[in-house]
């Protein structure tokens, strides 16, 4: 994106809820189509475990959400690739009580990709 749109990459790391990548999503649009599935599971699951993978930027504005944060705060926490992160459901209290855990990595010898 840096290399074909300078512009576009800048707003992008300056307010990335203002952009909307060319052929992409919004980050809004992204939270728009995974929010519903996501209560979805909680809802069929309920006291369940549920694991949820996806991409990075997913992971990203699904974190935001369940935390109350809209989607300015989309650079305010890193999350590698694999990075786990965990959530406990109670009423309608969503609780962060693990975020970018890449501990399982550490066999792997060699550092894993950081966020973007």
């Amino acid at each position: 994106m840096q290399a074909r749109d300078e512009e576009t990459y800048r707003d992008w790391l300056d307010t990335p809820e203002q952009v909307r990548i060319p052929g992409g999503e919004s980050l809004q649009e992204v939270q728009d189509r995974v929010l519903p599935f996501v209560q979805d599971a909680v809802l069929k699951y309920k006291g369940g475990i549920i694991v949820l993978v996806s991409h990075r930027v997913v992971n990203k504005v699904l974190i935001c959400t369940l935390l109350g944060l809209n989607n300015s705060f989309f650079w305010n926490f890193q999350m590698d690739t694999g990075g786990i992160s965990r959530f406990q459901f109670n009423g309608n209290t969503v609780v962060l009580t693990g975020h970018n855990d890449i501990s399982f990595m550490k066999t792997l010898k060699r550092a894993p990709t950081q966020d973007f």
